[in-house]
């Protein structure tokens, strides 16, 4: 924790999570900072539900956008050929996916970072999107040994038990 706040002071790192349900968080994803931590993993036997709204620019001023980026304007194509100013997320920090306003489902494992495609220069940025990341379950050993309580549906509401949880697994109900 004390690097965490450490790394926060030196405006290395942004992290705004908040968790308002199981296995649900929101994450303000600052235009300006190259990767914010969201602090949630993508772990064995789980996936997450990303979605995001806000507007920023990344281009100083002149290119305004939503999460899903734009091409208009002084805005192209960045990172893997997505639109500048689309919103990305990485689980290992050097490898990029699109994510937009989603819902986008993200599987695989590590910790999920969240940021701008922005093709130059972070520092001119401005605006901020608001990301909701939800961890749900795919796998029945997910929800053993008080996982359910760390977990939602995909719509983001809570499991009342470990049994409720498998179910869902088993169902998607």
């Amino acid at each position: 924790m004390r690097r965490l706040r450490f790394l926060l002071g030196l405006g290395i790192l942004s992290l705004v999570g908040t968790a308002f349900a199981a296995g649900s968080t929101t994450v303000v994803v600052p235009a300006a900072v190259f990767l914010t931590d969201t602090t949630v993993a993508v772990l064995p036997g789980t996936a997450l539900i990303v979605t995001a709204a806000g507007r920023w620019d990344v281009c100083n001023g002149n290119c305004p956008s939503g999460p899903d980026g734009a091409t208009n304007g002084d805005l192209g194509f960045c990172i893997g050929g997505l639109p500048a100013g689309e919103l990305l997320g990485s689980l290992d920090g050097a490898t990029f996916f699109a994510i937009g306003s989603g819902p986008t489902k993200v599987t695989g494992s590590g910790e999920l970072s969240l940021g701008p495609n922005d093709c130059a220069y972070y520092p001119d940025n401005s605006g901020e999107l608001t990301a909701t990341v939800i961890v749900y379950p795919i796998s029945k050993d997910a929800c053993k040994d008080g996982g359910w309580q760390n977990l939602s549906r995909q719509d983001g509401t809570a499991f009342k038990n470990q049994g409720n949880c498998v179910s869902y697994v088993n169902t998607g109900k």
